[in-house]
């Protein structure tokens, strides 16, 4: 049972799951919860711009990694050669260079207390967003549930108990509920009612503050369940 919390999409591959009515008859209304006429918080960028900048590693430090990351994929030969580029590319003045640039680009972004709010944020939204390969596994994240969770429930309560428990997190977000916890809660405001939209070149994310459904993937097809 995979859950991906970028889409709000959830899969539920329980058998027992065959009409997505059934699923909304397991999971309560929770509308009475939440003040109406209240807004999506987005207001959490400005803690971003208290928060620690994440510090940039040393060039031998990154490349060390990168050797060790690559190391179970490559024959002894290969990592020999792996590790001469990367020396290369260390004492060279490309790799001091280019780790130089990085470093001021970060410096100026600290300095604006704007976008993007660490060294790797634009690259890795530019990678998520332009990327053309398939998003689950690849890109998006999933949750394996342990099988001893909640044992005696069923594979459809067990998804109704959880998409309760994200709505309710939803609401505290929804109702201004959720204390600045320290770290960078800017992303926040899209975990919920937001989706990836195609477009050419670059996708782009788009935000419904008053989404209130999820969609269940069943047998290949998707069904939307109002939840709000």
């Amino acid at each position: 049972k995979r859950f991906s919390n970028m889409n709000f999409l959830s899969s539920f591959a329980s058998r027992r799951l065959t009409k997505a009515r059934y699923f909304a008859s397991a999971t309560p209304r929770l509308a009475s919860a939440v003040p109406q006429g209240t807004e999506l918080r987005t207001d959490f960028g400005a803690s971003s711009s208290t928060t620690p900048r994440l510090p940039i590693p040393s060039l031998s430090s990154t490349l060390s990694r990168y050797l060790l990351s690559i190391q179970p994929h490559l024959s002894a030969s290969e990592l020999e050669r792996e590790s001469e580029i990367a020396t290369s590319f260390l004492d060279g003045e490309v790799g001091k260079r280019l780790h130089a640039s990085l470093s001021g680009r970060d410096a100026d972004c600290a300095l604006s207390g704007g976008y993007p709010f660490s060294y790797i944020e634009s690259y890795w939204d530019d990678m998520y967003m332009c990327g053309r390969w398939s998003l689950p596994v690849n890109s998006n994240p999933f949750y394996m549930l342990n099988d001893d969770v909640h044992a005696d429930e069923k594979g459809f309560e067990k998804a109704a108990s959880l998409t309760k428990r994200l709505v309710q997190w939803g609401f505290d977000l929804r109702a201004n509920g959720l204390q600045d916890d320290g770290g960078c809660m800017k992303p926040y405001p899209l975990m919920m009612g937001t989706g990836r939209i195609p477009m050419r070149g670059r996708d782009e994310l788009r935000s419904g503050s008053k989404a209130g459904h999820v969609v269940v993937l069943r047998g290949g097809r998707a069904y939307k369940v109002t939840v709000v």
